[in-house]
């Protein structure tokens, strides 16, 4: 089984978070993906901003699908 690739990658002279935007969201998010500029250089503190991220933006596209859009931080 292939390896799953980390959400964050490196360009531009620092790591960028990048998470494909879901099939079931895209009423709430017509982005192909979201891609969010961690504020570093040092992969291991990409590694654990990009955890935090991921659930922020999973949080947010879940509290745009069921309607509490003053849950959710605007695209």
């Amino acid at each position: 089984m292939p390896k799953k690739s980390a959400p964050y990658y490196w360009d531009r002279g620092g790591f960028y978070f990048r998470k494909w935007v879901p099939k079931r969201y895209p009423t709430v998010d017509p982005r192909q993906s979201v891609v969010i500029f961690l504020h570093t250089t040092d992969e291991l503190e990409a590694a654990k901003k990009a955890v935090a991220v991921v659930k922020d933006v999973q949080a947010n596209w879940d509290a745009l699908l069921s309607g509490r859009s003053n849950d959710a931080i605007s695209a």
